[in-house]
């Protein structure tokens, strides 16, 4: 898993994206993206693929060309040395058919071309000085393919060129490879930041995908946006061991008829619960170790608007918690986990009821699950 560097783990799958979002899904939760809007996405990385080949210039056309390495997408593995499609209009893939379309649909969409990356998918012309630039950089196992339009020009507009390019990144070919699209300079005078174009991903039947930008003049300068197979994330579980979702907890029975008078005038009694968790979600990436904290939370309303108890900072150093709950007769208490990075505090609570997955940090990206959200019901025996 070195490929995936900084998306070491795994992408936020729970949300997802619309226009102007900055992390989602696609349509069938096959790849999780991020856009470097945000504070832990993608970084913007531009890679000079010029000591590359330039595969050329023209119009409405496409270029043939091969993988340097073996590239999973949308679950079909596709050998090293297979043939890749890449057209003039600002898009790939694995299929010549539809190559030279002149204006990006919506995505996904039945229609050719599909099997698609689309980076920036308009009608668009490589005029001289222009390049289309294939480069592998790196040593395997992590080198990273670029094609690059250094510049492109968009098809009516003489000036003005812009600049952009797709990175594929190589893996073990256990999972679907990283994608980044990168945008250097997308101001062509007319139809600036895409105006009119579209930037995603498609499988091969045009069933499922996911478009970034259709139209929406969102692909801006400096702007990483990143897909990730989720075959290729690897989850970091955090499971609430007890008490299950729902469980009633007795209150330990009274030792005499005095203490059960006692207990029954005031409507109250005490019972210790105890929480335990797998693991403290410590991860590895390239630049050291991260972990993640927890943080218990005890109240008897379910919006936790002022819980009665607050544990904090709950890691693999304590694996378990034990806390005594002063109860009344048949009341319900919930309890939420709260999941922040132990480093930079970024801190995403879960959902009721739901398993969840979310972001901590862009070293590395955390998945927890599932929901970890549940109540405890207090009775008396």
């Amino acid at each position: 898993m070195k490929a995936l560097t900084f998306l070491s783990v795994a992408l936020l799958l729970l949300f997802a994206g619309t226009a102007f979002a900055s992390y989602g899904t696609d349509t069938s939760g096959t790849y999780g993206w991020a856009d470097s809007n945000e504070s832990w996405g993608p970084p913007y990385n531009w890679i000079d693929a010029s000591p590359g080949t330039n595969l050329g210039i023209g119009d409405d056309s496409y270029y043939t060309t091969t993988t340097p390495f073996a590239i999973s997408f949308y679950g079909t593995n596709h050998a090293a040395g297979s043939s890749y499609y890449v057209g003039t209009n600002g898009m790939m893939s694995f299929s010549s058919s539809g190559m030279t379309s002149l204006s990006g649909t919506d995505l996904p969409n039945s229609s050719p071309p599909n099997d698609l990356i689309a980076v920036y998918w308009e009608d668009m012309i490589g005029m001289t000085g222009d390049h289309l630039y294939s480069y592998t950089s790196g040593s395997s196992p992590d080198r990273v393919w670029t094609l690059s339009y250094d510049p492109w020009h968009v098809y009516y507009v003489s000036g003005n060129p812009v600049q952009f390019q797709v990175q594929i990144y190589e893996n073990d070919g256990s999972y679907d490879n990283m994608i980044m699209l990168q945008y250097k300079d997308t101001t062509s005078g007319q139809d600036n930041y895409g105006a009119y174009a579209t930037a995603g991903i498609e499988n091969s039947g045009g069933t499922q995908g996911h478009a970034y930008c259709f139209h929406d003049g969102n692909l801006v300068e400096n702007l990483c946006v990143v897909y990730v197979g989720v075959g290729g994330l690897a989850a970091n579980p955090f499971a609430l061991l007890t008490p299950a979702d729902g469980s009633t907890i007795l209150v330990p029975p009274k030792k005499d008829s005095a203490d059960i008078a006692k207990s029954d005038a005031e409507g109250k009694g005490n019972v210790d619960v105890t929480f335990t968790w797998e693991n403290n979600g410590i991860v590895v990436n390239d630049t050291g170790y991260e972990m993640v904290k927890y943080e218990l939370l005890i109240d008897d309303d379910s919006a936790f608007g002022s819980p009665d108890y607050d544990i904090t900072d709950i890691t693999g150093d304590n694996p378990s918690q034990m806390v005594t709950i002063t109860v009344s007769a048949d009341t319900t208490f919930y309890w939420r986990v709260i999941a922040s990075n132990a480093i930079w505090d970024e801190v995403e609570e879960v959902q009721c009821d739901a398993d969840f997955s979310f972001n901590l940090d862009n070293t590395p990206y955390t998945s927890i699950q599932p929901s970890s959200l549940g109540k405890v019901k207090a009775m008396f025996e």
